[in-house]
């Protein structure tokens, strides 16, 4: 991010923070059981009853690394969900720099303007 936003033009020399809400989330592929049964009895007056009976049970699914262990077998990565963008930038005082980094941040991080603040950066 920041390589890129100081290469748009008026940026200048930058510094970004970028808070997320937890860690990377791995999704494993389970293996997944279900058995239903139905009982219909008829007892010797006449009488009927039927019996349901239902489980179920789930267990990951697991694959060998290169070293031979046993590895959960991942079936997706999702990357942590971004709480907010601080970008410091030297142009971070014109408005039109501001308002192309905060779009160019929305953008690449599909969050809203709210949770996107640009400043201008402190002189050396």
């Amino acid at each position: 991010l920041k390589s890129i936003l100081e290469q748009m033009d008026g940026v200048g020399k930058i510094q970004v923070m970028i808070r997320a809400k937890a860690s990377k989330e791995y999704v494993v592929e389970k293996d997944l059981t279900t058995n239903t049964s139905t009982v219909n009895e008829t007892d010797a007056q006449g009488g009927t009853r039927q019996s349901n009976e239902a489980s179920k049970s789930e267990s990951s699914l697991y694959t060998k690394d290169g070293s031979g262990n046993d590895v959960p077998w991942v079936i997706k990565e999702m990357e942590p969900e971004i709480e907010g963008v601080l970008v410091a930038a030297e142009g971070g005082d014109n408005e039109n720099v501001a308002n192309e980094i905060t779009q160019a941040v929305q953008v690449l991080f599909n969050i809203p303007v709210h949770k996107i603040k640009v400043v201008k950066m402190k002189g050396e």
